[in-house]
């Protein structure tokens, strides 16, 4: 936590901000409004990509990138003194669930609770081998995503995405579909939230929208319903 009276993020955005309105910054920096009340209320981490682009926009001479690498390296130093040795992958999963906790309360590990709710018979251990793969993958994105932010997983998870996508078309049975239609929402999904990120708002709205067909291919309305709600958001945020 930083020290009391010690400048934030938050606090430098507000202040260059001043009389600017959300929407107004938000479509100079090319990002969602929500993004930037977010960031201001510490309720999100600004990315190396996000701190840039309002830095420039707000002609802030580097102050917010300085103040975003500040924060990223305190989170960072507070985590690893007080995780117990091997515990990388306890570090990460506290992270994600600071920085990306609605995210992986709906579509994170969707593909994993499928796996494990569907009979051990309906996907033959080397498909099950290979969906446990998968999962696996699509975890260490969400890692790097925090790690490094949205521009460097980017297009491994674009390419991740493909390779599900091509998996779930060639599926033979209704029960593979189904498991691999929950990856696919869940990979989806984060690719959306990777392409709002990096300000390609029209996109990450298609991904989703593309993201929650698949979660209700998988009878996962609880994910499809959220993922549709990201989509209007930013359908919103853009005054549609």
């Amino acid at each position: 936590m930083p020290e009391a009276g010690e400048e934030t993020f938050a606090a430098e955005l507000r202040r260059l901000r001043g009389s600017l309105t959300l929407r107004e910054l938000a479509r100079r920096a090319s990002c969602g409004k929500s993004t930037i009340h977010d960031l201001e209320r510490e309720r999100r981490f600004p990315t190396p990509l996000i701190a840039r682009g309002l830095d420039n926009v707000l002609g802030a001479g580097g102050r917010l990138v300085s103040l975003a690498d500040a924060q990223r390296q305190r989170l960072s130093g507070e985590a690893a003194a007080t995780a117990p040795d091997g515990a990388a992958d306890t570090l990460f999963q506290e992270w994600d669930d600071v920085w990306r906790r609605d995210f992986l309360k709906t579509t994170g590990a969707v593909g994993a609770a499928m796996v494990a709710n569907l009979g051990a018979g309906s996907t033959a251990a080397d498909g099950r081998e290979l969906m446990d793969a998968h999962i696996a993958l699509r975890a260490a994105h969400g890692r790097l995503d925090n790690l490094r932010g949205a521009s460097a997983v980017y297009a491994q998870a674009v390419d991740h995405h493909q390779q599900i996508l091509a998996w779930h078309a060639s599926a033979k049975s209704p029960a593979e579909r189904q498991q691999i239609a929950a990856l696919a929402a869940d990979t989806g999904g984060f690719v959306g939230f990777l392409t709002y990120d990096l300000g390609m708002s029209e996109n990450a709205a298609a991904h989703y929208r593309d993201a929650a067909a698949h979660a209700r291919q998988a009878s996962d309305l609880s994910s499809c319903t959220y993922l549709i709600g990201q989509m209007s958001r930013i359908l919103a945020d853009q005054g549609h």
